[in-house]
């Protein structure tokens, strides 16, 4: 049996080299039985199949890609399909699809904060926090400030990992650091 022969090899890539090679003529399969069947020139049959297999694996990785970059893309759905038929709309949302109804949450939920925040004092805007600040997270410990927005702090860790926090879970550290030391000119 095939699969006793080659026992390292998964199954799934020996049922597709079995069926490149069938597909290329150089084996004939009769229930469980294979037969190689003759060839003028068996190295080239076999060379043929394999680039055959390369180009087909390579149109399967672009249209993985291109699935993924759909999934990925922050643009409407109904766009990228048509674009991808060869038509492209006018118009640039469908405001049907999960991304332009997204878009859409986000855009007012931009103008809110904005209208929100237009009379505030800048110290109410913003959280208290500036890159470079010692903080602490519970269950997280210590870490230095790396960005800050009105919705979040972007804190790094010892271990090198950069988490993401809402400021009310963030506390300052009382010891800052101070500047580092002048070198004193000669």
């Amino acid at each position: 049996m095939l699969r006793d022969a080659v026992p390292d090899v998964p199954m799934r890539k020996l049922q597709v080299a079995l069926k490149m090679l069938v597909d290329a003529g150089l084996v004939e399969k009769a229930g469980k039985m294979l037969h190689l069947l003759p060839a003028d020139d068996l190295h080239s049959h076999a060379a043929q199949a394999a680039q055959q297999y390369t180009e087909r694996e390579e149109r399967d990785r672009e249209i993985l890609g291109a699935m993924v970059a759909y999934a990925r893309s922050g643009q409407c759905r109904w766009r990228l399909l048509l674009e991808y038929l060869a038509d492209t709309p006018e118009w640039e949302r469908c405001n049907h699809c999960d991304s332009c109804r997204h878009a859409r949450d986000a855009e007012m939920l931009e103008h809110q904060l904005q209208e929100k925040t237009v009379g505030m004092p800048k110290s109410e805007s913003l959280p208290g926090f500036t890159v470079g600040d010692r903080v602490a997270v519970r269950r997280r410990g210590a870490g230095v400030v790396e960005a800050v927005t009105r919705e979040r702090v972007d804190i790094r860790f010892p271990d090198g990992s950069l988490r993401r926090f809402l400021p009310h879970y963030v506390r300052r550290l009382k010891h800052q650091p101070g500047p580092p030391p002048q070198e004193q000119a000669a």
